[in-house]
């Protein structure tokens, strides 16, 4: 899978389609292997053994679980957004879905 995403990054997507889909995705990956990585070494509750709430609470699974649920919530905008690109339903309005934006802004 890899060689076939790397291929059809190389030659075969436009600008457009590397910033919608495979870069976001990139940086997706980059975060759930930093927390991987948390929740693998046991980084917060390996050096907090005497502390209980870290213990119970602040634990590198519950950082890798975070994570994950935001990876799977991105997957899907980035999978939205790569649809509409390719389709051609696809505008600039629309380019803001990796900013932070409030709830109540219009």
């Amino acid at each position: 899978m890899t060689l076939v995403y790397t291929y059809d990054f190389v030659f075969f997507s436009t600008p457009k389609q590397k910033e919608v889909f495979y870069v976001p995705l990139f940086i997706e990956f980059l975060m759930l292997g930093g927390a991987y990585a948390l929740h693998y070494f046991m980084v917060p509750e390996r050096w907090c053994r005497d502390a209980r709430f870290v213990q119970l609470y602040v634990t590198g699974y519950i950082f890798f679980t975070i994570f994950l649920i935001n990876f799977y919530f991105e997957a899907s905008n980035i999978l939205y957004y790569t649809l509409k690109l390719n389709a051609g339903n696809y505008n600039e309005d629309d380019d803001d879905w990796y900013m932070f934006s409030h709830i109540w802004k219009k």
